[in-house]
């Protein structure tokens, strides 16, 4: 799916300035083609194009003719968004779009194919499939980022700076340390960092990151502290095992070592 937000109709920019402003990269891993699913990813997108990297209001979104995009026109047009299709499915007619999509799987499959080099065979295409959605999202953000660098000071009034630099993404899947939670003074036996595997940003985190937790198992959390990659010999260091099953959440009520449970003292649920 491509957005145009129409920032040269707007704001005067020529066809010939056009490749002077920056643009914004936005992948969004989907659990399913359904209204519901598309809904959540359209929201996602509107909120990290507009609130993370500052980027002018959306006003039209177009994309090949699919299904549940088509079932979402009224609830859009109630926030001033245009849907416009191309002439069936035919992703020509969506050329910008395209050459985004065809730029970021470019640099997820770097990304990919650095982080998993110690992989072979079979293993390395099972870990690729599953961290396919993470990078994808990492390279919209990196070449949202880039782009930010590079082009922010050619901006357009509607515009606003980009909430994410340079400073506040690493390489995909490297080896991080970071703090769980905050101590009034540091535990002087337990360590003071913990290692995880960086994906990218999390948007809805202020200074947060998402992190692959590797162990017995693998999971996701979100951090809202600053994560330092971990070098070896100036190059970043990645991971050389990676678990098979995700890790269990406990039963009702119990607690492990990185999932516990909490009941809402409103309405009781947990």
């Amino acid at each position: 799916m491509g957005s145009e937000m129409c920032i040269r109709d707007r704001c005067g920019v020529t066809m010939e300035r056009r490749e002077k402003v920056r643009k914004i990269y936005v992948a969004i891993p989907m659990a399913g083609k359904k209204k519901q699913d598309l809904k959540k990813a359209i929201v996602l997108f509107l909120l990290r194009v507009e609130f993370v990297f500052g980027g002018s209001p959306v006003t039209r979104l177009h994309a090949d003719r699919e299904g549940g995009l088509g079932a979402l026109r009224i609830d859009l047009s109630r926030e001033a968004i245009l849907v416009t299709t191309t002439a069936g499915n035919d992703s020509k007619g969506n050329a910008w779009a395209e050459g985004a999509i065809l730029m970021m799987t470019r640099l997820a499959r770097i990304s990919l194919g650095r982080a998993l080099a110690a992989f072979k065979g079979h293993e390395r295409v099972r870990i690729a499939n599953l961290l396919w959605g993470h990078a994808m999202a990492h390279a919209g953000d990196w070449l949202s980022i880039t782009q930010a660098e590079e082009y922010g000071k050619n901006d357009p009034p509607d515009m606003k700076p980009s909430f994410l630099g340079t400073n506040d993404i690493t390489h995909f899947l490297c080896d991080t340390l970071y703090r769980k939670g905050g101590k009034v003074k540091a535990d002087r036996v337990e360590p003071t960092g913990l290692t995880a595997q960086y994906l990218h940003p999390h948007h809805l985190t202020a200074q947060g990151s998402s992190l692959m937790v590797l162990g017995e198992g693998f999971h996701v959390e979100a951090e809202s502290t600053t994560v330092r990659p971990v070098f070896e010999n100036g190059k970043p260091r990645y991971p050389q095992t990676f678990p098979l099953k995700e890790t269990t959440r406990p039963p009702l009520g119990e607690s492990n070592d990185f999932f516990s449970w909490c009941q809402c003292t409103q309405c009781q649920k947990y």
